[in-house]
Order: C-alpha cells, then structure tokens, then sequence
C-alpha cells in the first residue's frame, strides 16, 4: 500500500484532539471521494489517516491509500492511488489553514475586546 508522509508546521497554534481529528477525517473523505470518482471499476478500497503531533506544532499526516478492481482503462491503480493520497494531503493543508486562521481571528479578537475594555 503506498503510504506518503508529510510534515506541516502550524507554528504558534497547539491544535487539539478535535482539531487533528477534523484534520484527518478531511484527509481520509477526500482520498475516498477521488477513489469514488473512478466509479464501479474500483471495488476495494482502503484509506488510513495517521496524524501526529509534535512538541514544535509540527503535524505528520501518513496517508495510506489501497485500491483494486477492474480495469480502469488508461488510468492506472498507481496513479488513482497517488491522486488519492495528493487528494486527501491537499485537503488536510485547507482545514489546517482554516483551523489556524480561526484561531488567530479568536486571538485577535479577544485582545481587540480587551484593549477596549479599559478605554472610557
């Protein structure tokens, strides 16, 4: 099963759980929905999302996409399943932009509302 890892800093921001759970599920649907797109050709499939956190905010997401079945013609399973794996690590990147930028909105906020606060 080819499995391709990447390392993405999110420097400043410590995701939780939820937020790496958010991240892989993006991950893992999107691998799936491009496997989908080559129709009834593809009868198994399998897409494992692994993402780790470490002490510098840095996220590793492995991806491991499976595929087989018929014939697909002039696309190959190898490349269904790299387009798969490009699929699900693009779609990571984008909720991680989205949870990053969410934060420091919240961030910004909260320091606007407070420097408010103290002015009469």
């Amino acid at each position: 099963m080819p499995t391709r890892q990447v390392n993405i800093g999110v420097a400043d921001i410590d995701l939780g759980e939820e937020e790496l759970e958010e991240i892989a599920s993006a991950a893992e649907n999107a691998a799936q929905a491009r496997l989908r797109q080559a129709g009834r050709r593809v009868r198994d499939t399998l897409v494992t999302v692994d993402i780790q956190r470490s002490a510098d905010n840095t996220i590793t997401l492995s991806v491991d996409v499976a595929a087989s079945g018929y014939s697909l013609g002039p696309l190959s399973y190898e490349e269904l399943v790299e387009e798969a794996v490009d699929e699900a690590i693009r779609a990571a990147e984008r909720v991680i932009k989205q949870l990053v930028n969410a934060r420091k909105n919240r961030m910004l906020q909260g320091v606007r509302s407070s420097g408010g606060a103290g002015q009469a």
